[in-house]
């Protein structure tokens, strides 16, 4: 979606699709005012923006990209991702206009944070776990490129002894 912040007017201006993401009907809201938005960014997530952003309003570094959480107005909690640019300064080099792209990135967001649980979950697990590569033209057979704490308790090597070994070295004496 593109999006359009004029500063002076204070109006936050875009297309269909950037109300569309807001959870607004753009026929009906084609302007909004930045108090409007503000209170719908999380708190931890306006602290970051404003490090990111602040910075660039006196600078002469013109680009930034942020993501944030935003709390739509249909009551929905999305991750957005918005780039943008500084189009126009007054002589003293205070913004006029800030030009950007938004992209809803809730569902990577959510990958994600299913990512992360899952490697803690593998990383944490009682039971020993390694992971080796797939590349069985290796004469040593496949290599370890992941293995955790408890792996380590079992076989009594080192989790860093592990990594780049062949699962070969666990059989001991033949």
């Amino acid at each position: 979606a593109v999006w359009r912040y004029d500063f002076r007017t204070e109006l936050f201006t875009g297309d269909e699709r950037l109300f569309e993401m807001l959870g607004l009907d753009y026929k009906e809201t084609v302007n909004l005012r930045a108090n409007e938005l503000a209170e719908r960014f999380n708190s931890v997530y306006n602290d970051r923006m404003a490090e990111i952003i602040k910075p660039k309003l006196n600078s002469t570094d013109n680009y930034y990209k942020v993501q944030f959480l935003f709390h739509c107005f249909d009551g929905e909690d999305r991750f957005f991702e918005d780039r943008g640019k500084i189009t126009q300064r007054d002589e003293m080099g205070k913004p006029l206009e800030v030009i950007g792209i938004r992209t809803d990135i809730s569902q990577r967001k959510a990958r994600e944070e299913q990512l992360l649980l899952l490697e803690s979950s593998v990383k944490n697990a009682n039971e020993g776990i390694l992971i080796t590569d797939a590349n069985v033209t290796n004469p040593e057979g496949p290599l370890i490129v992941f293995a955790n704490e408890a792996m380590s308790k079992i076989s009594g090597y080192s989790v860093a002894e592990l990594i780049g070994n062949s699962p070969k070295m666990l059989q001991g004496p033949l």
